[in-house]
Parts: structure tokens; C-alpha cells; sequence
């Protein structure tokens, strides 16, 4: 629900809300495999969660709703949501 929550804005119609609850929900089962253990010790795993939260926003965020701008904003909340949140994928609760 966090994840729904950074991503969600404002006037958004019913059908991009359920896209933003799917692009929620997917990006967790998603980021599952990248965080091992210590995945914050090391940079490159931590440029690989990055990386795979910016494309999947990318990709998924409704367009034109979400501009390019807007998609690497969210992407750098999530990413710090994620940072703070999850040590592993051993702590995540998904929604």
C-alpha cells in the first residue's frame, strides 16, 4: 500500500488508479529476487534496484498522466521507500 500511495496522484480516472495498484504490486514481486542480503552494502546492487524501478515505472505508469519527469521523481521515492524499508526480501509484506 506504501508503494501505491507514492505513486498515486491527484484527478487520476478509475482505470489509471488499477494500473497503479498493478504497477504497485508488481514491482515488489519484481524487486523480490534484487534484494539479498546486504543488497545496500554493494553499489551495484543497489544501481540494479534502482534500475529496475525506473524502468518498470517507465513502462508501466499511464502516459501521458505520468511525464518523464514525473516517473523519475517517483522512481527516486520508491527507491528511497525501498531503501529504508527492506533489508532483504525476507522483510517484505506485499499488500
Amino acid at each position: 500500500m506504501a508503494i501505491f500511495d507514492l505513486l498515486v496522484k491527484d484527478n487520476l480516472n478509475p482505470d489509471e488508479v488499477a494500473i497503479i495498484k498493478g504497477t504497485s504490486h508488481e514491482l515488489l514481486e519484481n524487486l523480490k529476487p534484487l534484494l539479498v542480503p546486504h543488497w545496500r552494502d554493494f553499489e551495484i546492487n543497489r544501481s540494479g534496484v534502482k534500475t529496475a524501478i525506473l524502468e518498470s515505472l517507465y513502462a508501466q505508469l499511464p502516459d501521458p498522466t505520468y511525464t518523464e519527469k514525473e516517473c523519475e521523481f517517483k522512481s527516486f521515492e520508491v527507491y528511497n521507500f525501498v531503501y529504508e524499508r527492506y533489508q532483504d526480501a525476507r522483510s517484505m509484506v506485499l499488500v
